[in-house]
């Protein structure tokens, strides 16, 4: 699979640090721990939101969203990263489209307004980060409200 990423204001990319299974002593931290085929998650959810894990300082949402429906235009204040997985549409930062499809990682730091419409004939399909975290663990919304 090819990944585009798309990085949205102004961000340094450099290598993101592997952290060993066992990187806390901490039991609560432990229990947290998720190790599963997230590509294939996302792509068998069929639900809008659907919280799979939250840490300490960030939150895996798997997202599915309909033909011709839209995530909606918000503003967080947290980075969010999406990746794409199934479907394709376009992504709406600041007022600036762009095109997604699978394997388009799109980065949005806090305070920057977007959106994602499905222009597909599928639905859109995508893994979502929040850091730190944006909904209650354990959400789950059929669809969009």
């Amino acid at each position: 699979m090819n990944i585009k990423i798309w990085v949205f204001g102004a961000v340094l990319i450099s290598h993101l640090p592997m952290l060993p299974l066992s990187y806390s002593k901490n039991k609560k931290a432990q229990s947290m721990l998720f190790n599963q085929n997230i590509i294939e998650m996302a792509k068998t959810n069929d639900f809008f939101r659907k919280e799979i894990v939250t840490g300490p300082h960030s939150q895996v949402v798997l997202m599915s969203v309909p033909v011709k429906g839209e995530i909606g235009l918000e503003t967080h204040k947290v980075d969010q990263t999406l990746i794409f997985v199934q479907g394709s549409g376009k992504a709406i930062l600041n007022g600036v489209a762009s095109e997604i499809k699978p394997g388009h990682l799109v980065f949005v730091p806090a305070g920057n307004s977007h959106n994602f419409v499905n222009t597909g004939t599928e639905s859109l399909k995508l893994v979502t980060i929040y850091a730190p975290a944006e909904h209650k663990p354990g959400t789950v919304e059929k669809v969009k409200s």
